[in-house]
């Protein structure tokens, strides 16, 4: 009883260990760093200078092997021969390990460049919120120089609060890679185009008898005519 009790709790903190760490999904979350509901639309002029920034350069070396390591799993993945794609069958459980892990370490860096920007902009836009807010309060109670003098000082904020938000819309940019996640992996082993093989071999069969049914009503036609001109 005692034995079958200590597995019952294994299992269970098994369960739980498993359902903490699958809880995110790696690709959805980023690995730990959160993204945003939608990508960002920077300028094109902003993005083509923070790539070609040099203080982000490791950030888009890993970046740039991520997106190597998509092209090997699609080529891999787009390989016809169902023998060509047996053999991949070990290769491309690689690439997709040393994906995952080119990943892991692409988010990493993202998120060592981001999180001063996140935390700055936070603190920013809360003393321009609260500014606002008093601001507006004042113009509802009829104190209109009060209300003014709230919102030259929430504008003094304005250029910094903008400026932290661009640059945390830029790096959120290149942390979507949707071009190159709607890849599917198709299952190895299967033979392409299997059912249009039958289907063919099938249609061919059926035209074969539908040939040797119209031969012999021609030869008994023909029959039918040598008789009646032997009659006649």
């Amino acid at each position: 009883m005692k034995l079958r009790n200590f597995l019952i709790l294994g299992l269970m903190f098994f369960c739980v260990g498993t359902s903490f760490c699958n809880d995110n999904d790696d690709d959805k979350q980023g690995f730990g760093i959160e993204l945003p509901e939608a990508k960002p639309k920077p300028a094109a002029a902003s993005l083509e200078s923070f790539e070609n920034n040099k203080r982000y350069a490791k950030l888009f070396e890993l970046r740039a092997e991520v997106i190597e390591l998509f092209k090997e799993r699609e080529a891999l993945n787009d390989l016809a021969d169902p023998r060509e794609v047996k053999r991949a069958k070990r290769k491309l459980e690689q690439v997709e390990q040393k994906l995952y892990r080119a990943k892991q370490k692409f988010y990493r860096e993202a998120q060592r460049i981001r999180d001063p920007w996140t935390k700055d902009f936070e603190k920013v836009d809360k003393i321009y919120q609260d500014l606002m807010d008093k601001s507006a309060k004042a113009a509802e109670q009829g104190n209109d120089a009060r209300s003014t003098k709230f919102a030259q000082e929430a504008d003094k904020h304005t250029g910094k609060r903008e400026s932290l938000q661009r640059n945390i819309d830029l790096i959120n940019y290149f942390l979507f890679f949707d071009e190159y996640e709607k890849t599917e992996i198709k299952e190895v082993g299967k033979k392409p185009e299997e059912g249009k093989v039958v289907e063919m071999k099938k249609d061919k069969i059926e035209d074969k008898d539908g040939e040797k049914q119209q031969e012999k009503k021609a030869r008994r036609q023909k029959t039918k005519k040598s008789k009646k001109a032997d009659q006649d």
